[in-house]
């Protein structure tokens, strides 16, 4: 039951008065606050009275906290810090902080400190693991959205989170190499990841779904050499679904010699595929889209988003896709 409407039914009965102050899960999102939007002007000030005492009056464990903070002029630091401390005493075991402010929140060392964890989600943050960092030892799900690491974050946290099944980068900078050898990923995704060096898979077997979109532009000089197409797709043995965009196709292509015809090791278990952004004036990039397809031979979903064809666009594109032979195989399954 949302917060509002549990704490309306304490003017039900005497017995119910406080019922509401014991509810595990606290979901204080954007949704919470409409009316006080719409009729307070002192709407932070009033947010965080309000905030301050739900948790005050709180009795019990807080298993759920998810926190929503508007892009409003306001100093909110000292107060998230002071619930987050709160919170780090409670038993907790999914955080979401969600921060639409202009400024990025820095995490207090304590927010680490929480071995209980299972689902942690952080917008907008300044993101420092502490040096006695000792892990989440039960997170399952972990969402960074345009985070800023103060240090690679892949060396402390790959010994220290043996559960985690979900991993997500969205916006994120100061993260150079994205080092993947966690022993149980089902999913990752990396979006519009800036400054990124490197990109590997190891111990990855039970990774179904992966998403590389780097939304930038494919001249990164640090990623050429690095990525090779064959042997970062064969790391990916039980992988169901694949969305890349075409960005990165240019960078597995420009660090592979040739791209092969097809792989050796093929996908057969690999149903969806998803090509973002792709430009079909570009040879490297259909060079690497046909390889998946000729390796995914029970593929059942295609979906193709293509960028704008340039006005020069040459002519071994074409003649290349409608070579006979392109495509040896019927996609009968799809």
């Amino acid at each position: 039951m949302p917060v509002r409407d549990a704490a309306r039914t304490s003017i039900l009965s005497r017995n119910w008065r406080y019922i509401w102050s014991s509810l595990p899960h606290l979901v204080l999102n954007k949704h919470f606050f409409p009316d006080i939007i719409c009729n307070n002007p002192l709407y932070a000030y009033t947010l965080v009275s309000v905030i301050s005492d739900i948790l005050l009056l709180h009795s019990g464990t807080i298993l759920k906290f998810s926190l929503y903070i508007p892009n409003i002029h306001y100093d909110w630091d000292l107060h998230v810090t002071q619930w987050l401390l709160f919170l780090s005493r409670n038993g907790k075991k999914e955080l979401n902080l969600d921060n639409q402010n202009v400024k990025s929140y820095k995490l207090p060392s304590y927010v680490f400190s929480c071995p209980e964890l299972t689902h942690l989600k952080l917008r907008n943050c300044i993101c420092k693991l502490p040096e006695a960092f000792v892990g989440f030892r039960s997170l399952i799900s972990l969402q960074f959205e345009k985070m800023a690491f103060a240090a690679n974050i892949f060396g402390t946290l790959v010994p220290s989170v043996p559960l985690l099944e979900t991993l997500n980068f969205s916006g994120c900078t100061g993260i150079e190499h994205f080092n993947i050898h966690f022993p149980k990923p089902k999913t990752f995704v990396a979006t519009d990841s800036r400054n990124v060096e490197s990109i590997s898979f190891q111990s990855t077997s039970n990774l179904t779904m992966i998403c590389i979109a780097l939304g930038k532009k494919a001249e990164n000089p640090g990623l050429h050499s690095t990525i090779n197409l064959k042997k970062f797709l064969e790391n990916l043995p039980r992988i169901l679904k694949i969305c890349f965009d075409g960005f990165f196709l240019k960078l597995l292509a420009a660090g592979s010699i040739v791209v092969p015809w097809v792989l050796s090791i093929p996908f057969n278990q690999l149903k969806h595929l998803v090509f973002a952004k792709l430009r079909f004036d570009d040879v490297d990039q259909m060079s690497c889209v046909l390889c998946l397809l000729r390796s995914s031979p029970n593929s059942k979903k295609l979906c193709i988003t293509a960028s704008a064809v340039r006005d020069h666009a040459v002519e071994p594109v074409p003649r290349y896709l409608e070579a006979l032979g392109c495509m040896y195989q019927q996609s009968n399954q799809l």
